[in-house]
């Protein structure tokens, strides 16, 4: 028998090491598999904590940052030169006080309205003529509320803006101040130091904000349509969108 012959002629040995190698490699295909699907559900894992903790952290923030506007707006209102231009109407003082008072406290909007209608009167920034209160500060403020605050979704994005009434001489009101805030991606990336995970948010449907950017830092425009509605994502907390 030559020697080709003898080298792959059954043999009880050869046989024995046919089967070891075999078991061997399967073992390794199966650890490679275990460990492939207890990894990704480890990240799956991670992620979907992450993914809470941003988002319970983006619900306390606003929560804060609601206060915070209102705390502004009432400081505002409760200032002598704040009531005295108010009641003399007058456009071009409140202007002139309002824009640095805007600055140190680091506020995105802040206006004083009519008490009667919510027309603006004046404010730190250029508004429209004849421009008013969102219709349920409007409201609100007909209402006698002395303070209250709404997130409204506008051009510029998720903006919070909050009143406070403003008290005359014989603590009547006599106009209301508004204070706002807008949830831009600055807003985004403070509620999420600690991590390199991109945050995008969603209203109606709409990307609102993001921090998603380009090689050239440019923020990079996100079909929100792709994403699950409010009802949806209640409905399976678990599930997690690739």
């Amino acid at each position: 028998m030559s020697f080709l012959g003898n080298l792959f002629a059954p043999s009880l040995l050869r046989a024995l090491v046919g089967r070891t190698v075999g078991v061997a490699v399967a073992a390794l295909v199966l650890l490679a598999a275990v460990a492939l699907y207890e990894s990704n559900t480890l990240v799956s894992r991670q992620f979907e904590d992450e993914a809470s903790i941003v988002a319970s952290t983006a619900k306390k923030q606003i929560a804060d940052q609601a206060d915070l506007m209102t705390r502004a707006a009432s400081l505002i209102a409760g200032l002598p030169t704040t009531r005295e231009l108010t009641e003399d109407h007058n456009v071009e003082g409140l202007r002139a006080f309002l824009i640095p008072q805007k600055s140190r406290l680091s506020v995105d909007i802040m206006n004083v309205a009519s008490i009667i209608d919510g027309t603006y009167i004046s404010g730190a920034q250029d508004f429209e003529f004849g421009a008013t209160l969102k219709p349920e500060l409007v409201s609100l403020a007909k209402a006698g509320a002395q303070t209250s605050w709404v997130l409204y979704d506008e051009a510029e994005g998720l903006v919070i803006r909050a009143i406070y009434q403003i008290r005359g001489r014989d603590q009547e009101p006599v106009g209301v101040v508004e204070v706002g805030s807008v949830l831009d991606p600055d807003y985004l990336r403070s509620i999420n130091t600690k991590s390199d995970a991109q945050i995008l948010l969603v209203w109606n449907g709409q990307v609102r904000a993001s921090t998603f950017v380009d090689a050239a830092g440019k923020a990079l425009t996100i079909d929100g349509s792709v994403f699950p509605t409010l009802d949806a994502v209640d409905n399976a907390p678990g599930d997690t969108l690739s």
